[in-house]
């Protein structure tokens, strides 16, 4: 099976922002975690450590999914670009 990640990378020209690749890679092997996920009595979603006792709102990184995780880089990226662009403009 394979999974599909989208990853946006903004590519800037001078008065348009071009977006989008598309990465196709084999799914990893189930990773085992401590981590479950749960319902509060509010229908709101956390997660639990069962080693640590540790519960949490935010979804932890071992639980996310490729594509979760690389948005996160994308929007540094794009941030970063942003900077530089500005820092040194053409």
């Amino acid at each position: 099976m394979v999974v599909v990640v989208l990853t946006q990378i903004l590519c800037f020209s001078e008065s348009t922002e071009t977006v989008s690749s598309i990465v196709v890679a084999p799914k990893p092997e189930s990773k085992k975690t401590n981590w479950t996920e749960h319902k509060a009595p509010d229908g709101r979603t956390y997660y639990y450590n069962a080693v640590t006792k540790q519960s949490s709102w935010e979804k932890p990184d071992e639980l996310k999914s490729p594509a979760e995780v690389c948005i996160v880089y994308y929007y540094l990226f794009a941030y970063l670009r942003l900077v530089l662009m500005r820092c040194f403009p053409n």
